[in-house]
């Protein structure tokens, strides 16, 4: 945050971790908790997904764009 550096998913995490699998299978029990409304099955995140920082969560954007 202080560098203004360009963060990828991938920085977040130890090289050679699975964490697009790790992740899909929490974001997939959110979305079945959560009851969220999808407009396809959520299958998995994809390596470079798109994310943000908002205090000491990750927020992960879907889009078909």
């Amino acid at each position: 945050m202080t560098t203004g550096k360009l963060v990828e998913l991938k920085d977040l995490f130890e090289p050679n971790s699975q964490y697009v699998k790790i992740l899909s299978e929490i974001i997939d029990k959110k979305i079945a908790e959560w009851e969220v409304p999808v407009l396809e099955e959520f299958k998995e995140i994809r390596m470079d997904q798109y994310f943000y920082l908002a205090d000491h969560n990750y927020c992960y954007l879907f889009s078909s764009l």
